[in-house]
């Protein structure tokens, strides 16, 4: 239920995803509890040497596990729903982010 800023999913019931309400209407997203990327990272441009951060939003039936990958390997301890990259360099580029750095399990 959102309220404000803040989202609550009753974990009582498995297959609703979100809900939401406001003055004239009510909202339920009720799925099968697959996780999805409801937001794949963004496109970033960043220097050599420089940082940016990634970050996704999922869906599915809790609890999600995130695991971030490079060049199809787990990156060690990258387990949330961001990524913080620091001294990049040029083999740190991609052309589609969302392609393959993000695997998802619930």
């Amino acid at each position: 239920m959102k309220w404000g800023s803040s989202t609550y999913v009753p974990t009582e019931v498995p297959s609703l995803v979100a809900i939401d309400a406001g003055a004239s209407d009510d909202l339920a997203l009720v799925g099968q509890g697959s996780p999805h990327l409801t937001q794949p990272p963004l496109s970033r441009l960043a220097y050599a040497g420089g940082k940016t951060f990634l970050t996704v939003q999922a869906a599915g039936a809790p609890p999600l596990q995130y695991q971030w990958q490079k060049n199809a390997t787990n990156l060690p301890g990258a387990t949330q729903c961001f990524l913080a990259l620091t001294d990049l360099q040029a083999g740190d580029a991609a052309t589609t982010p969302s392609s393959s750095v993000m695997r998802l399990a619930s």
